[in-house]
């Protein structure tokens, strides 16, 4: 399940990197190819781990304190 965790983050880590160059990236270098190849990385990362289950440990987490 770490691993899983981990690789989820990874995806999301480089996703949002890539998103982000691409905004920044002249239109000469194809910024359409780092922008769908982030968001793709953003959807991996989500059916890694889905967002429901990570606020769901976070709020439980946050109740037992």
């Amino acid at each position: 399940m770490m691993l899983k965790s981990r690789l989820s983050s990874l995806c999301a880590l480089v996703g949002v990197l890539l998103v982000v160059v691409a905004c920044f990236v002249p239109e000469d270098w194809r910024p359409a190819v780092p922008l769908f190849a982030g968001l793709a990385l953003i959807c991996i990362s989500h059916v890694l781990t889905p967002c429901q289950d990570q606020i769901t440990q976070w709020w439980r987490k946050r109740i037992t304190r």
